[in-house]
């Protein structure tokens, strides 16, 4: 009787310390859930709060701005830069970046028609703008054009951030040209000023200036 009595409570005895080690053993799911919460964290490098505020890329706008508003004015003039080194064009203000001008060019039924475009970063008055270097030249896009051609000049992007600058086109060789409307409203640019051979005209040339802003 004894004897089983011994056998019983050694029986007893060895279960209580079977659940005592259980209990002290940690879960594995425990574990393994801690390991992958942070290894998202790092995986991702951010905390996903920080994910959520993050704020979009800046993008371009772009934007069409007229010198003169076409029709307005009281008749049509071909304005004439035959000579080597004759000039005409437009001094205007931009509040966006530029990268083109076009201008309406007529070459006199002459197809071999030369000129250059060349713009200035205004300076002051017309004298000190075109005695300083110019800042894009362009001797390649009125070359050869054909008869009143819209000749779109492009500006390398970056060249002509915002401000006030003076474009020309010259005369290089044979019967370049522009069209312009005598006294006609002005565009996009209240303060736009016209010239031709270096002295301000009436004549308004036609042409517009494209360019982008950056907006959020």
């Amino acid at each position: 009787m004894h004897k089983k009595i011994f056998a019983l409570t050694m029986i007893l005895l060895l279960v209580m310390l079977a659940v005592a080690a259980c209990a002290e053993k940690p879960s594995d799911s425990g574990s393994t859930e801690g390991v992958a919460g942070d290894g998202a964290t790092e995986r991702n490098g951010k905390d996903p709060a920080e994910e959520q505020t993050e704020i979009p890329a800046p993008k371009k706008q772009y934007i069409d701005m007229d010198l003169m508003v076409v029709g307005s004015g009281t008749g049509n003039v071909p304005l004439q830069i035959w000579k080597a080194g004759d000039t005409a064009g437009a001094k205007f203000k931009a509040d966006f970046t530029v990268t083109e001008v076009d201008v309406v060019c007529p070459s006199f039924t002459n197809e071999d028609a030369v000129m250059a475009f060349k713009l200035y970063k205004w300076d002051t008055d017309y004298e000190t703008t075109v005695a300083a270097e110019p800042i894009w030249i362009d001797t390649e896009t009125g070359y050869h054009y054909e008869e009143n051609t819209a000749i779109i000049f492009e500006i390398e992007d970056g060249i002509a951030p915002a401000g006030t600058y003076l474009w020309l086109l010259e005369g290089v060789s044979s019967t370049p040209g522009m069209w312009s409307e005598t006294d006609a409203e002005p565009g996009g640019d209240p303060d736009v000023v016209f010239y031709h051979y270096g002295k301000v005209t009436n004549n308004c040339i036609i042409s517009s200036v494209h360019g982008y802003t950056m907006t959020e």
